[in-house]
């Protein structure tokens, strides 16, 4: 009796064993995979953020975004719209009291919906929000995604432009300098929890003069950047990205297939990183703004490498240099829309009016093309045509389309099951909301 419990007893321990070593597998492969409860989302990257950016997900489908001095929440389930503040005696964007406005967990009057000192981001059941306040340096605040429990974690004495939440850190560019006025530059990472100190987890080589560290992405295990070094003129000479795994805090320049190649449009499909290249001749074409202003330049390889930026090999889709990447998870999707709109100003507007978008399978199978209309200018260069972004995080496609002259804003959403079945016509969009302009902005616009 004693020999058989003693038997049913190891048999019960070698089953957790191989239970414990299953889950131990599956959670390291997890590892660097794209969780939605705690990753950057880089569905919704947009090096500008006026181009619809600036808005997060959490896992249930509900939209958090930056419009008009106040966050507002999207729930798909309720199509319900409201600032994102739980107290009861609070009329949010409704308030004209200035004072009042204050006490309102929405209110983030110095954080500009589009501003480049902004970001927005959803990690573990709550909101993260990082910009600018009035006195020129950068509040981190959090607050929960039933509109409780706001709290300012950290003030930074400067202001950020180039920032990113991923896996519990606040990663952002600090610029500083020395007694003889020469920039340093380092990337920090700051803790979401708020115990902890920031710290340096990276600094380029002082072999080479940086001029900036920008483009920040993140997936899974890592974090990338861009690394604009500059030559004896003081004009950017060379940008190399690197990948830095956010466990081992190992720090290495992706390399391409020649020492005069660029990257550009770094995202992410099938686990992977991709991205595309140009060497310097490539580089002196687009410069000399080759393209005809019909969205028509030249073709450029398109790379699919190790999240280390290890092992690059080419994919079979169609790239032309100056287009985006965009990606889902399940479709890659290549676009001319920044070259419409960076387009001569002499050329067709009739052209300028639609942006074309190509899907791609996991299998780089292209499965649909698609259109979308030309929405509006940008704020900041007035030249700069803007169009909807293609893609988010989960089954619908959310676009903010804001209008700085107005202080108003809409949210668009499209259902991405419409994919396969386009066949070359607009994606639908359908207006979810409409926002402002509340008294604060009107406040805001008289100063």
């Amino acid at each position: 009796m004693k020999e058989r419990a003693t038997g049913i007893l190891a048999f019960i321990l070698i089953l957790n064993i191989l239970a414990c070593t299953g889950c131990s597998k599956t959670e390291q492969g997890q590892k660097d995979r794209f969780d939605p409860a705690s990753d950057y989302q880089y569905q919704y990257y947009q090096p500008d953020n006026s181009l619809g950016g600036n808005l997060t997900e959490d896992e249930k489908g509900s939209i958090y975004y930056l419009a008009g001095c106040y966050v507002y929440k999207y729930a798909p389930q309720t199509k319900r719209n409201a600032p994102l503040c739980n107290k009861t005696n609070c009329l949010h964007d409704r308030e004209t009291d200035p004072e009042k406005m204050k006490l309102c967990n929405a209110y983030y009057p110095f954080m500009n919906d589009d501003s480049l000192g902004s970001v927005i981001a959803y990690e573990d059941g709550y909101i993260y929000i990082a910009g600018e306040d009035d006195t020129l340096c950068t509040d981190l605040i959090r607050i929960k995604t039933d509109g409780s429990e706001r709290s300012e974690i950290h003030k930074f004495s400067r202001g950020f432009i180039y920032q990113i939440f991923h896996r519990g850190y606040y990663y952002y560019t600090d610029q500083f300098y020395d007694e003889d006025n020469k920039a340093t530059f380092a990337v920090k990472a700051y803790p979401l929890n708020g115990r902890g100190k920031e710290k340096t987890v990276f600094t380029p080589s002082r072999k080479k003069q940086t001029y900036e560290i920008s483009e920040y992405m993140a997936y899974g295990n890592h974090l990338y950047f861009d690394v604009s070094y500059t030559n004896n003129a003081g004009t950017t000479s060379e940008n190399r990205y690197y990948s830095m795994n956010i466990s081992t805090g190992e720090t290495r320049d992706i390399k391409t297939s020649s020492s005069n190649e660029t990257i550009y449009q770094l995202n992410f499909f099938n686990g992977k990183m991709v991205y595309y290249t140009q060497n310097d001749d490539d580089n002196a074409r687009y410069n000399k703004k080759f393209y005809d202003g019909s969205g028509r330049t030249f073709d450029v390889p398109v790379y699919l490498a190790n999240l280390d930026g290890s092992d690059p090999k080419k994919i079979p889709v169609n790239m032309q240099a100056g287009g985006r990447i965009y990606s889902d998870g399940k479709y890659l999707v290549i676009s001319n829309d920044n070259l419409m709109s960076v387009a001569d100003n002499d050329v067709d507007k009739k052209k300028l009016k639609k942006a074309e978008y190509h899907v791609y399978d996991k299998d780089y199978k292209l499965v649909d093309t698609y259109t979308e209309r030309f929405k509006g200018y940008n704020a900041f260069v007035p030249e700069y045509r803007l169009y909807y972004e293609p893609l988010g995080i989960g089954d619908v496609s959310y676009c903010v389309l804001r209008n700085n002259d107005t202080g108003t804003a809409e949210l668009y959403g499209g259902n991405k099951s419409q994919i396969g079945k386009i066949n070359g016509v607009q994606f639908k969009r359908i207006k979810l909301a409409t926002i402002g302009p509340s008294p604060a902005v009107k406040q805001c616009m008289k100063k």
